[in-house]
């Protein structure tokens, strides 16, 4: 709780939050962790993250094959045009 609290006073600080005994045993199902054990579940939880950023970007660009081979140029166009309205910023992403 106390690396929950509102007030930064009473809060504690990032040191005394990541040798807390809740991010060294209890965070990791009650087993205390070693410098090693930690290095190689950062490394899964990594692995795990660009393995989920791949499968989304394939995901999409299969979703782009696919619409661009459904729709007309004149379709596509209209698409087109309807998306740069939805997307405010201009990132590409709505």
């Amino acid at each position: 709780m106390q690396m929950l609290n509102k007030n930064p006073i009473e809060r504690i600080t990032a040191e005394e939050a990541l040798n807390s005994k809740w991010l060294t045993t209890a965070g990791f199902g009650g087993v205390d962790v070693s410098k090693n054990e930690i290095n190689e579940i950062e490394r899964e939880v990594v692995k795990n993250l660009r393995s989920f950023h791949f499968k989304n970007k394939l995901k999409a660009v299969v979703y782009t094959y696919i619409a661009s081979q459904l729709y007309s140029n004149k379709d596509k166009t209209k698409l087109l045009k309807v998306f740069k309205e939805i997307d405010r910023d201009g990132d590409g992403v709505i």
